[in-house]
């Protein structure tokens, strides 16, 4: 091949296989029963999440029961706070779900997340899959946090802000994006768990 700027000939170099280390925040509003969640807050909360995981790049194993291998994970409905548990969900490669609604929360509270628990059977490989989804610990280092299902419950009594800047914010408004960040932060572990505290 020819430069056609300079006439220099040169050759195309073949490039490593470069892998993305990308993951999906999957919101589910199955237990939005109230209809908290309108076109805007929808909106703002898929734009809180793409800029989350953009800049937490990592990448989870599917999980998907079969053969000898069960589990039931559980948590918290964001909208009654009664626990629920759903049993064998697939949680595809890549991904993290996350349940959320609202509901009234105390004084000053605007929300609450975390991530889901589980219980199964099988084996240790398939408890592992579920543990892990695919991560490796360096030896001496704190357990890399792999989550799998979560769950966020918003304020239902909060004077929100819901547009996609704060241009227009009132002063005695709670912004839903910085809010929605921080819940989600909740969910990836951060502020809950050794991963993130070394």
């Amino acid at each position: 091949m020819t430069d056609r700027f300079t006439g220099l000939r040169f050759a195309p170099e073949l490039l490593e296989q470069r892998v993305l280390l990308s993951f999906t925040l999957s919101l589910d509003y199955t237990y939005d029963s109230s209809g908290f969640f309108t076109a805007a807050r929808r909106s703002v909360l898929a734009a809180a999440a793409s800029s989350l995981t953009a800049r937490l790049a990592d990448s989870f194993s599917a999980i998907t029961p079969g053969g000898s291998g069960s589990w039931t994970v559980n948590f918290t409905n964001p909208s009654s706070a009664a626990a629920v548990a759903i049993n064998n969900p697939t949680i595809p490669a890549n991904t993290v779900k996350v349940y959320v609604g609202a509901r009234t929360q105390p004084t000053g509270q605007l929300g609450e997340g975390g991530p889901a628990g589980w219980s199964g059977s099988g084996t240790q490989a398939w408890f592992d899959t579920i543990n892990k989804r695919g991560q490796t610990t360096a030896a001496g280092s704190a357990p890399e946090y792999t989550p799998y299902v979560g769950f966020i419950s918003f304020s239902s009594n909060a004077n929100w802000f819901s547009g996609s800047t704060i241009s227009g914010i009132g002063s005695s408004q709670s912004d839903f994006y910085s809010a929605a960040v921080h819940e989600l932060g909740h969910v990836l572990g951060i502020g809950t768990t050794a991963s993130w505290l070394g």
